[in-house]
């Protein structure tokens, strides 16, 4: 059988994490969303809401990371 990736997408607030979580708490190979873990380092260093303080910043990181990894 081969394996199928499945993109799970929608607005701020909707479940993602939760869904990908519980997924993979399943045992199903997941792969975070990398503006969640822009989320989680600005947490780490106090900005509590990072996309939403910070927008130009999240967003310049966001697309530099995507570059590198296209």
């Amino acid at each position: 059988m081969k394996n199928k990736r499945i993109v799970i997408t929608g607005s701020p607030g909707a479940g993602k994490t939760s869904i990908i979580k519980g997924l993979e708490d399943k045992g199903y190979s997941v792969f975070e969303e990398y503006s969640r873990t822009l989320i989680d380092e600005g947490k780490a260093t106090g900005k509590a809401n990072f996309f939403l303080s910070n927008p130009e910043e999240f967003s310049e990181l966001l697309f530099s990371r995507k570059e590198s990894t296209v």
